[in-house]
């Protein structure tokens, strides 16, 4: 396969279809009727490494077993958090499939081939992240492991853990559907060998039959913990399960079978290792195997796979970020509109507020301009999504932090409210104001997160944040065309009028594009719930107060967002009082953080000396 067109998509399916057409099955799968070509990691292993150094990543082969190399690459970030990407080199049996297992084939949109889904999928997305990343390199120092071993005995993971290399977080490639999973559950396997005697078919009494005895244990393991499995359960996992998925023995047709051998998969939750697991059933093979014919004997071997489950808390900061990058912008953005929608009756508490309500959707022109103010906000959002998901905190914070300037701008052309006082103090005001709202964001970066001056820079040159410049003119001029508009009205029912028209638009479209992905989900209810109330106080009481702030100083946007600039400095406050609940919600208390707020404080408050000693102005 080739990559004609340079898209992501193309990329995808050209390096895809490079991975699946490299045989990977792992050896303990392999069959006498199977090339032996088809088994083990080295050529995948090979492929891999000297992609990632043609993409300018370095990378290196890290021996387990002969032949078997795991892959290890670094994109270095001095200083930062150390973040480990995981996916694996192997694959399962390729026997019985109904399609040539290493021959990919691209049809209605999927690539189909061994190992096209687990796991060289996930390898792919790793290896095409890494070298976007040797472009525009993130602000920390990212470790990525193709581990061999993954489908059988976990070794290739194992090896690279032996070599104790530490770091802040981890992200397993396993097919999830792009569902952010922040629990798994553990696996032991072991072997169950049964001895009995042999003999003659037709002297069956002179034996004694392993095969029967081992079918007897299977019946009996499943009676016994059949009842205890099922009432033990996880909320993202289920029930832990015991399965008997191997069985050998005899020795010819015409025998009592001599021996058997079962093989068991017992998967584990989060609350109990493994080794408990085992345990427990290796005690309750002892008590069969004590009514037995004392000529038989029952071995029940240790395992030869054992790993625990895994259950990272749901306020983690890597679910919280993973949940970010992965589709849960249309989640946050169905989940806001809807919170705005429910805050709708709030505003419409009062008499007169329901009536401006229906007076403004009875005047046919009012849904042009709703239809205005919604297409200036769904821009306001397209474009951070375009600049700002990916750059500094820092330079986020100078973005909307400018929002004084572009809406004394957009209050002088759009409202003609000149800035009401001499732009010399203004701006004098506004720039104290600016840095020390930058100074409180520096101050909550702590020490591993603060940038060198180089890798700044390097964002600043190479981001994509002048997209976002117009994101805080889109703000102002949003709120400046409501107050210009529907000034008539009253604030709540304007307000309330907005949040109708983009909720008309918007939910319906984000559930049928959510559905469309099979994304609706709502396994992180709590959080939903928590982001709805916060979304309705926010809207309800922060827009109302916002507006009327407008409606009293005659449509002045540079003057009330100039208060703006406060937002730092009170976000940083409110993780200070969440931190004693959330675990990872930090407040850095850092002498920088009370200079900034003094320097908010004190240029806001010369600012409003200043404004209240010039002429009223009308509302």
């Amino acid at each position: 396969m080739t990559n004609g067109a340079g898209s992501l998509e193309a990329d995808v399916v050209a390096l895809l279809g490079d991975l699946v057409a490299i045989p990977s099955v792992n050896p303990a799968y392999r069959t006498a009727d199977a090339p032996a070509e088809w088994f083990g990691e080295a050529a995948m292993a090979a492929h891999v490494a000297a992609w990632l150094g043609d993409h300018g990543v370095e990378a290196q082969l890290d021996p387990v077993f002969p032949g078997r190399p795991n892959v290890i690459a670094r994109l270095p970030a001095s200083g930062a958090r150390r973040l480990l990407w995981e996916g694996h080199l192997d694959t399962v049996q390729a026997t019985g499939m109904s399609i040539e297992p290493f021959r990919p084939v691209l049809r209605d949109g999927r690539l189909y081939g061994r190992g096209a889904v687990d796991d060289k999928g996930c390898l792919v997305a790793f290896m095409l992240a890494l070298r976007d990343l040797a472009r525009d390199p993130a602000p920390v120092d990212i470790t990525f492991v193709a581990a061999i071993d993954e489908e059988h005995h976990y070794r290739g993971v194992q090896h690279y853990l032996g070599r104790g290399e530490q770091a802040d977080g981890g992200v397993a490639g396993e097919p999830t559907g792009l569902r952010v999973v922040s629990a798994c559950k553990g696996c032991v396997r072991w072997e169950i060998e049964i001895r009995g005697r042999g003999a003659h078919s037709s002297r069956p009494e002179e034996g004694i039959d392993a095969i029967a005895i081992g079918a007897d244990l299977v019946r009996h393991l499943r009676d016994v913990f059949a009842p205890r499995l099922a009432v033990r359960a996880h909320p993202l996992l289920g029930r832990p399960s015991l399965i008997c998925s191997l069985i050998h023995g005899g020795e010819g047709i015409n025998t009592v079978p001599a021996r058997c051998s079962l093989k068991f998969d017992r998967r584990t939750l989060p609350a109990e290792t493994s080794r408990e697991a085992w345990s427990e059933i290796e005690a309750e093979v002892r008590r069969f195997a004590a009514g037995l014919d004392r000529d038989a004997v029952v071995i029940m071997h240790q395992p030869f796979v054992e790993g625990d489950g895994m259950d990272v808390p749901e306020d983690a900061a890597i679910i919280a970020a993973a949940c970010a990058a992965c589709r849960e912008e249309l989640d946050a953005l169905r989940l806001t509109q809807t919170a705005l929608l429910v805050s709708i009756p709030l505003l419409m508490a009062r008499p007169a507020s329901r009536r401006d309500l229906v007076a403004l959707f009875r005047k046919p022109a009012n849904y042009g301009y709703l239809a205005v103010i919604f297409a200036i906000g769904l821009c306001g959002l397209l474009l951070y999504n375009l600049g700002l998901s990916h750059a500094h905190p820092i330079i986020i914070s100078a973005i909307l932090n400018l929002s004084p300037f572009w809406a004394a701008l957009v209050a002088l052309v759009i409202s003609r409210v000149p800035i009401p006082i001499s732009p010399a103090t203004f701006f004098g005001c506004f720039a104290g104001a600016f840095l020390g709202a930058m100074t409180v964001a520096w101050s909550q970066l702590g020490d591993t997160g603060k940038p060198t001056l180089g890798e700044l820079a390097d964002n600043f040159l190479h981001g994509s944040w002048v997209y976002a410049i117009p994101i805080p003119l889109c703000s102002a001029l949003g709120g400046t065309l409501v107050g210009k508009w529907f000034g008539k009205y009253n604030e709540s029912a304007a307000i309330a009028a907005n949040f109708l028209f983009a909720n008309v638009v918007l939910i319906p479209s984000c559930l049928a594009i959510l559905y469309w992905r099979s994304e609706l989900t709502f396994a992180q209810l709590p959080a939903m719930l928590l982001m709805v109330l916060g979304t309705i106080l926010a809207s309800s009481v922060g827009r109302v107060v916002y507006q009327i702030s407008l409606t009293v100083t005659g449509g002045d946007n540079g003057f009330v967002t100039m208060f703006w600039n406060l937002v730092p400095a009170l976000t940083a406050l409110v993780a200070l009082t969440l931190s004693r609940w959330i675990a990872d919600e930090h407040f850095i208390m850092d002498p920088t953080f009370f200079l900034g707020s003094a320097l908010i404080g004190a240029s806001l408050v010369l600012f409003s000396l200043k404004s209240w000693r010039q002429p009223a102005r009308g509302s």
